[in-house]
């Protein structure tokens, strides 16, 4: 599985006031798959 899509995925998925949430979660997955 590609981390790009996913952290695309999460962050649509998530609501605009959870930006932050969002962009740690890309991260920590980015870092756990790659």
């Amino acid at each position: 599985m590609s981390a790009g899509p996913v952290a695309v995925h999460v962050a649509v998925m998530e609501p605009g006031g959870n930006a932050l949430g969002a962009l740690f979660r890309i991260v920590w997955f980015a870092g756990a798959v790659g």
